[in-house]
């Protein structure tokens, strides 16, 4: 083999190894500083405050409500969960933010999930919205995908290369 297809399978070697280091740092940073949290709200006005609305890094959000979107047919195609944002230290300022199953919501470092939802009968006999979030911060996600990148640079530089993997 000639100098040059060695310089490119040491060079995909390295990928190689910075591509595992940055997976394993982004795997210990996410479990070192990483957070998750289960959220079950309510939708009715007659409830305590804590089932409507929860805090996320200053902020308040407030469930507004839970709808299932149907096909003709009856069968469910969409789960939205409806939340008012109040940002600021006064919670002046607000706007309406709209949660699918397939569709979180980022916000300032956290992603909101909804994972259930659903109408249930109050011992009144009206029908209350329910819905359960999941909020999680992953500050090492991006750290880890980076490190997923590179492997699959590595692998490309050794099949390229026409070499073998160490």
């Amino acid at each position: 083999m000639n100098n040059g297809w060695k310089r490119g399978l040491s060079g995909a070697r390295g990928v190689f190894l910075l591509g595992v280091l940055l997976v394993l740092c982004g795997g210990m940073l996410s479990a070192w500083r990483g957070t998750s949290q289960t959220l079950r709200l309510v939708g009715d006005s007659s409830a305590p405050v804590e089932l409507r609305q929860f805090r996320l890094e200053g902020d308040l959000f407030a469930f507004q409500d839970f709808t299932i979107e149907r096909y003709a047919t009856g069968e469910p195609k969409q789960y939205q969960a409806s939340l008012v944002l109040f940002e600021g230290p006064s919670f002046q300022s607000s706007q309406e933010k709209t949660l699918t199953v397939n569709g979180p919501l980022d916000w300032k470092g956290w992603r909101l999930y909804l994972m259930d939802g659903g109408e249930t009968l109050s011992p009144m006999g009206e029908v209350i919205s329910t819905v359960e979030l999941e909020a999680r911060k992953d500050p090492g996600a991006r750290v880890v995908f980076m490190g997923y990148g590179l492997l699959v640079l590595a692998a490309l530089g050794w099949v390229l290369c026409g070499g073998r993997a160490p």
